[in-house]
């Protein structure tokens, strides 16, 4: 019936995840829609080839843990590095008056046991900040598709700046940045991939959508 296509689907989801801001914009119900949709693409998808196929560059398209009922914020506070320093904590994307948060990407090497969350920041006047939190990754020995991950380190580069600044694991205090990369261990399964969509649940309860990049 409608909506059984997986390519149906697919479309329904990204375009859900499309108005949700990343899951900023995403009330209980969008979150409902999301889930409902995700949930029929489980039931289709037998995974492959993992974890090669959860190599390469993704886009994140939807994060449950940075919707409005997760309990998410935004700002930075004065332990942040100081081209982040704001009190303005009115949205889990904002990094204070007119600063975005910009595109997430997430660059996974199964070979080497890297993963890297490369988070983009729009800072009013100065331009585009880099952050990349680096991660170790460990692949399950389970019967599930699962990862480890482990914050290694955070790397940012500056507006204007070929220079690359490691902060080591200097806490960040930015709510968006702790959704996306929080210290200690996280468990991800990978529940559905295919060539340009993957869906992973955390240890946490957290659900992300990711394109392929």
């Amino acid at each position: 019936g409608e909506g059984r296509d997986k390519a149906a689907i697919k479309f329904r989801l990204l375009a859900l995840c499309a108005g949700a801001d990343r899951g900023a914009a995403a009330g209980a119900e969008k979150r409902r829609e999301i889930l409902n949709e995700v949930v029929a693409l489980e039931a289709l998808g037998t995974i492959l080839d993992f974890p090669a196929c959860i190599d390469g560059a993704w886009t994140l398209a939807y994060s449950s843990a940075l919707s409005r009922g997760s309990g998410s914020g935004g700002g930075a506070s004065k332990n942040s590095p100081r081209m982040f320093q704001t009190p303005d904590r009115a949205g889990s994307l904002n990094f204070g008056p007119r600063a975005q948060v910009g595109e997430v990407v997430q660059r996974i090497s199964s070979r080497k046991g890297t993963l890297d969350n490369i988070v983009s920041v729009n800072l009013p006047f100065l331009g585009t900040a880099v952050l990349t939190l680096k991660h170790k990754l460990e692949v399950s020995t389970g019967m599930k598709n699962e990862v480890s991950i482990y914050l290694t380190g955070i790397e940012a580069k500056n507006p204007g700046s070929f220079l690359t600044q490691k902060l080591g694991l200097r806490p960040l205090e930015i709510p968006v940045i702790t959704q996306v990369s929080r210290q200690g261990k996280g468990v991800f399964e990978t529940t559905f991939v295919d060539e340009n969509v993957r869906v992973s649940r955390g240890d946490r309860g957290e659900l992300r959508v990711f394109v392929k990049a």
